[in-house]
């Protein structure tokens, strides 16, 4: 208690406190970090954040591995989810300096993947995708901050996330932990799309990645495979693309083109027992209806069109489906079907 005390004294005069292992001691804190005790928040949000994020940096050693460590980093990665809730907290990420926190813990995702910390880094790119959803000044602000990959190249949190759904999709190929593997691909693409979405500059960045194309299409070739989730979130990120999309741009209209949308968005456009959510279908639609009002698509070739028209009408005759799906963009495709 008197450590405990005296660690108190030090965060409450606002001195730092080392936490490079998670001792006994550490782990009390951590308890007393929980936002609320006695309806009275024990610390402010910065503090809660430097502290959680404290504990989620720790650096994972082949000699310090347990299964309570990394349920401590797991509370953190949450309770720092729900601080940034707050747009407030989110915003002062790059004051606080813990952009640079983040992608030295995304970079490291191999070894946190080895030792199946699976919720932990699907914890840590959705902090990337919530933080900066609708906040363009923090967009911003993860340009400014790059870190070095295994080959010392500089690498920024977009190139992150590509390279750990492209990791990812080797561990599907294996048929090992899928359900895992399938979530952080989900909260990857969440984190992807909305980094770029009405940000050209991460639009550009997404673009000139070669891994972008190989990652976007070998989503799409084993999209059966793929829960409702990934699905969603991969027409969303498409959506969030077109936001930054120029037609006149070359880089930009070869990714498109390279993708064969037409065939690969009629994969999502299924209502069957494997694919009920509605979501899925009523982004996909919107996004072929988008697709073509920006001529990203200006000539379905006749075998295409009936595939896509015979796949719509399945769907209105559907009555489980065609009564929650959206009516008005639905009608809309068809007619740039006629």
């Amino acid at each position: 208690m008197d450590k405990l005390l005296a660690w108190s004294t030090k965060i409450a005069n606002g001195e730092d406190v080392d936490m490079s292992s998670l001792t006994y001691e550490q782990q009390i804190l951590l308890k007393q970090m929980l936002l609320k005790e006695h309806n009275e928040q024990t610390y402010d949000d910065p503090t809660l954040m430097k502290l959680n994020m404290q504990i989620m940096a720790i650096t994972i050693n082949k000699d310090e591995v347990s299964e309570e460590a990394f349920q401590n980093r797991i509370q953190a990665s949450e309770n720092f989810l729900f601080l940034i809730e707050n747009i407030d907290n989110s915003s002062v990420l790059s004051y606080m300096k813990l952009i640079d926190e983040i992608l030295n813990i995304l970079k490291n995702f191999k070894q946190e993947l080895e030792y199946g910390n699976w919720q932990f880094i699907a914890n840590i790119v959705e902090i990337v995708g919530s933080s900066c959803q609708n906040n363009e000044p923090l967009q911003s602000d993860y340009m400014k901050f790059v870190t070095v990959n295994e080959e010392d190249k500089k690498v920024n949190v977009a190139d992150l996330m590509i390279e750990i759904i492209s990791n990812l999709l080797e561990y599907l190929k294996q048929g090992n932990n899928v359900d895992d593997v399938q979530l952080v691909i989900s909260k990857s693409l969440y984190g992807l799309s909305n980094l770029v979405r009405h940000n050209p500059k991460w639009g550009a960045m997404f673009f000139t990645n070669p891994e972008s194309i190989k990652v976007v299409n070998h989503l799409f070739m084993i999209v059966d495979d793929l829960n409702s989730a990934i699905k969603l979130k991969l027409s969303s990120l498409l959506q969030s693309l077109l936001t930054v999309s120029d037609v006149g741009e070359p880089t930009i209209m070869k990714f498109w083109l390279d993708m064969d949308l037409p065939t690969n968005i009629l994969k999502l456009l299924k209502f069957d027992e494997k694919n009920t959510k509605i979501y899925v279908l009523d982004n996909s639609i919107r996004l072929l209806n988008t697709l073509i009002e920006k001529k990203f698509i200006t000539n379905i070739l006749p075998d295409y069109k009936l595939s896509l028209v015979n796949q719509l009408s399945l769907l209105k005759q559907n009555p489980s489906c065609w009564d929650r799906l959206n009516q008005d963009d639905y009608n809309q495709l068809i007619s740039y079907l006629s």
